[in-house]
């Protein structure tokens, strides 16, 4: 067996080697009409749902797949005060425009919304933007939510926002130095002059073990 050492190669590589392949063959082995995915709260933030959904892209392509992920929105009011305290630190306050690059599910945008910011929201995941339109539309709040790449951020002007936020370690799933450097260019782009980034980074080797 070759050795696999997760804090050099991290662990969106180690899904598409081991995780893939072993639904596949599952996939392969049976006849199904719809693909239920369970589990993935109790491996997160190790194994993350769009990494396996992004992977399983090719594997699943002729019946729907449906994810259980349990979660609620709890952190979103203390994330915001968080991100709030941080932009209004460097001068941008509320009523300013904020480019949440990589939103998830949408939990930064409806925290940074109750800060009265003008939130722009993007993901990768069709799936997690249905999601926060859902979310929004029950609070009754507004963002405009898009599907894009942090790497290229189509739907957003350049100079047109005042922050850029990736939190919740959305830039580590990037594999390769090229495409965080392809990210951080594109949200430099999207800044107006003296804007501000906020990038976070989860230590997974501080989260305790059970």
């Amino acid at each position: 067996m070759m050795p696999y050492d997760i804090t050099e190669r991290g662990w969106a590589p180690l899904v598409k080697l081991h995780q893939t392949p072993a639904i596949k063959a599952r996939i392969e082995a049976e006849s199904f009409q719809i693909l239920f995915l369970t589990g993935i709260g109790e491996v997160f933030p190790f194994v993350r749902s769009h990494t396996v959904l992004n992977n399983l892209q090719t594997v699943v392509s002729d019946n729907p797949m449906l994810m259980f992920f349990p979660g609620r929105y709890e952190v979103s009011a203390t994330q915001g005060s968080a991100l709030a305290g941080l932009l209004q630190e460097f001068g941008v306050g509320p009523g300013e425009a904020v480019l949440d690059a990589a939103c998830g599910i949408g939990t930064q945008t409806l925290g940074l919304l109750g800060h009265d910011y003008r939130v722009t929201a993007s993901d990768i995941s069709p799936g997690a933007i249905a999601r926060l339109k859902s979310e929004l539309a029950n609070r009754m709040l507004h963002a405009d939510a898009y599907v894009d790449d942090i790497r290229h951020l189509g739907h957003v002007g350049a100079g047109s926002v005042a922050a850029a936020v990736a939190c919740d370690n959305a830039v580590p799933h990037l594999l390769s130095d090229t495409e965080i450097l392809q990210a951080f260019r594109s949200c430099y782009r999207c800044l107006r002059p003296g804007g501000v980034a906020i990038f976070s980074v989860r230590d997974h080797a501080s989260i305790e073990r059970r």
